[in-house]
C-alpha cells in the first residue's frame, strides 16, 4: 500500500514501508480517521501519546520513537495489525482525537502483485472462475475465446451481496462452491479498499508477458529443429525407443524367473521320489530305479538351464537401463538445436547480457525482460542467421514463422517504455499508449493459437480507466516494493538467531538506518554538485 500526498503534485510518497502479520500493539489504539470517503476502513495512527504499555517490546515504538503521528496502521477487527504505513515526516498530535485524510488530503492505494491484492479483497486465486480483481470476467472466456473480454466491473455493493451469499455456506467446502458462483468472493478483504485504488502491477505484467512471449518463441523454434534435424529427432525419439526396450527386457525376466520356479519345482519333487524309491523294502527292480534316475537327471538339467538363464537378468542391468532413461530425458530438456542455441546465446552476450532465473521456469527478472525487448531487433536477426542452414524451402517457411513472433514482440516492446514512465503522460501519449496496446491484442490474437492470460487481459482491459483516472500507470509500479525482499531477506539471515519480536525490531532499525544513510549520501551530492557548478 502507498500513501500519496497531494500537496506536492503526487511526486512524492509519503509511505515508505508496508509491514503484514499478526502483531499486537496497544500503541494503535489512541484515535480513529473517520473520513470514509478517502478510505473504506478505519486505520489507526501511529503514535505514542499515552506510551506503550505492552508486556513485549514492540516493534514499532523502538523505531518511531515520537508522540507526532508518523503513519497508519489498519487493523483486523481482533485488533491484530494487518498493515501499517509510515511517513516519511510526521505529523504533529495537537492533542486532536479524531483527524481526516481530507485535513492533509492524502489519497490511498494498493500497489502489489495479483496474488497478494486477491488476499487483501477476500477473493479466491487468480485461476478462479472470475479471476480478475477488477472485473467479473469468466476464465473461460479469457482460455476459449482467445481475444479480450471484458466483465462487469466490481463494485463494494456488488462484492458485499456476494460475500453474503457466500457465508451462507457452512463449511469451507460449500463456501467454496458458492463462491464459484458469486463473483469468487471468498471471505471478508484485509482492507476495504475501492477497486478504483488498486493500481495495475506493471512490473509483473510485464514479466508475465514476456515469459508467455518466450515460450511460445521456443516452442515454435523447437517445432522447427524437430522437423528440419533428423538427429534431433531421432534423439527426441531415444528414450521412447529405450523404454519399449526396458519393457521387453522386464517382461523377458519375470518369464525366465516362472520357468526357472517351476523347473527346480520339478527337480525337488523328482529328487524327493527318487530317494524315497530307494529306501523301499522290496526294492524296485532295476529298470523302474533307472527310469526314476532318467527323471531326476532330466528336471536337473532344465533347472541348470533356467538358472544359466537367470543369471544373465541382472537387476543392475535394468537398473542402470532405467536410470538411462531418467538421465537421458533430462539431458534431452536441455539439449538445444542450432537455431535455440542461437537464441540463448544472443541473449546472454553483450548488450542484453540476460540470465534464466533458476526458477519459476526460467523466467527472466525485470531488468533482464527490459533489455531483451530493447533489442528485439538484434534477437530476431540472430534467429534468421541460424535459419540459413536449412534448405531454401523449409528457410523460407521458417522465416515467415519466425517474422510472426518478432510483429508481435515488437509490438510488446513498443507500448513497455510508457507503460513504465514515473512521469504523468500526456493525452497525445495516452491515446498512443492505448492505441499501441489494442495493436498488440490484436496481433498477439490473430498470429498466435494461445489463450490470453490473465495479465493480458489486465493490460487490454483495465489501462484505459487507470490512465484515464491518474495520467500513468508507470509511476505507481510496484519495482520499489519488490526490490524491499532481498534487503529483507538478507537482514533475515543476519538476524536468524533472534526471536521473532527482536528480529522485527533489528531489521526495522537496519531498513531506517540504511535509508538515512543514503539520504545523507545524496544530499552530500547535491551540495558537492552546487560547489563544482560556483
Amino acid at each position: 500500500m502507498i500513501v500519496f500526498d497531494k500537496r506536492h503534485g503526487n511526486k512524492m510518497p509519503i509511505m515508505v514501508e508496508l509491514f503484514l502479520g499478526h502483531i499486537a500493539c496497544p500503541m494503535l489504539r489512541d484515535t480513529i480517521v473517520t473520513d470514509s470517503d478517502s478510505l473504506e476502513t478505519k486505520p489507526h495512527f501511529l503514535s505514542r501519546v499515552n506510551g506503550c504499555d505492552s508486556a513485549h517490546h514492540c516493534a514499532f515504538c523502538s523505531v518511531i520513537g515520537s508522540s507526532d503521528i508518523v503513519g497508519l496502521a489498519f487493523c483486523s477487527e481482533e485488533g491484530n495489525v494487518i498493515g501499517v504505513t509510515r511517513f516519511e515526516t510526521s505529523i504533529p498530535w495537537n492533542d486532536t482525537k479524531h483527524l481526516f485524510f481530507g485535513q492533509f488530503n492524502l489519497h490511498v492505494v494498493l500497489v502489489s502483485d495479483l496474488e497478494f491484492t486477491h488476499t487483501v479483497l477476500g477473493l479466491q486465486s487468480c485461476s478462479s472462475t472470475n479471476p480478475c480483481c477488477l472485473c467479473l470476467v469468466k476464465l473461460d472466456d479469457l482460455r476459449k475465446t482467445r481475444s479480450t473480454a471484458e466483465g462487469e466491473p466490481r463494485n463494494r455493493p456488488q462484492f458485499n451481496a456476494h460475500l453474503t451469499e457466500v457465508k451462507k455456506g457452512n463449511t469451507l467446502k460449500e463456501k467454496r462452491k458458492l463462491a464459484k458462483e458469486n463473483g469468487s468472493v471468498f471471505q471478508e478483504p484485509l482492507i476495504s479498499i475501492c477497486f478504483d485504488r488498486i493500481m495495475l502491477p506493471i512490473l509483473h505484467i510485464i514479466l508475465r508477458v514476456m515469459k508467455k512471449l518466450w515460450d511460445n518463441l521456443e516452442s515454435a523454434i523447437h517445432r522447427i529443429e524437430i522437423k528440419e534435424y533428423k538427429e534431433i529427432k531421432m534423439l527426441l525419439e531415444a528414450p521412447d525407443n529405450l523404454s519399449r526396450h526396458l519393457l521387453k527386457l522386464a517382461e523377458s525376466k519375470d518369464q525366465v524367473l516362472q520357468e526357472f520356479s517351476t523347473a527346480e519345482e520339478q527337480w525337488r519333487e523328482a529328487h524327493q521320489n527318487y530317494s524315497v524309491v530307494r529306501k523301499m523294502i522290496p526294492p524296485l527292480s532295476d529298470d523302474e530305479l533307472s527310469e526314476l534316475m532318467e527323471q531326476y537327471i532330466e528336471t536337473w538339467e532344465k533347472k541348470a538351464d533356467a538358472a544359466e538363464r537367470k543369471k544373465k537378468f541382472n537387476n543392475d542391468e535394468i537398473d542402470f537401463y532405467a536410470t538411462l532413461i531418467t538421465d537421458l530425458t533430462e539431458y534431452i530438456k536441455l539439449k538445444q538445436g542450432p537455431i535455440e542455441r542461437q537464441l540463448e546465446w544472443v541473449i546472454s552476450s553483450y548488450p542484453i547480457l540476460a540470465k534464466h532465473n533458476p526458477y519459476f521456469g526460467g523466467s527472466f527478472n525485470g531488468n533482464d525482460c527490459i533489455r531483451i525487448l530493447e533489442n528485439v531487433q538484434t534477437v530476431f536477426s540472430n534467429l534468421h542467421l541460424a535459419l540459413e542452414s536449412l534448405d531454401e524451402g523449409a528457410r523460407d517457411s521458417a522465416s515467415a514463422l519466425i517474422n510472426n513472433y518478432y510483429d508481435i514482440w515488437d509490438s510488446f516492446a513498443s507500448i513497455v517504455p510508457q507503460l513504465r514512465s514515473t512521469r504523468k503522460l500526456s493525452v497525445e501519449q495516452q491515446e498512443d499508449l492505448l492505441s499501441d496496446t489494442e495493436a498488440f491484442a490484436k496481433i498477439n490474437t490473430t498470429k498466435t493459437k494461445e489463450s490470453v492470460i490473465y495479465k493480458m487481459h489486465i493490460l487490454f482491459d483495465h489501462l484505459k480507466e487507470r490512465l484515464t483516472r491518474y495520467g500513468t500507470v508507470g509511476f505507481r509500479a510496484e519495482d520499489s516494493n519488490e526490490a524491499i525482499h532481498a534487503v529483507v531477506n538478507k537482514l533475515d539471515k543476519v538476524y536468524a538467531a533472534l526471536d521473532q519480536t527482536r528480529k522485527t525490531v533489528c531489521i526495522l532499525q537496519s531498513i531506517k538506518a540504511t535509508s538515512q544513510r543514503s539520504l545523507a549520501q545524496q544530499e552530500q551530492k547535491k551540495q558537492l554538485s552546487k560547489k563544482c557548478k560556483r
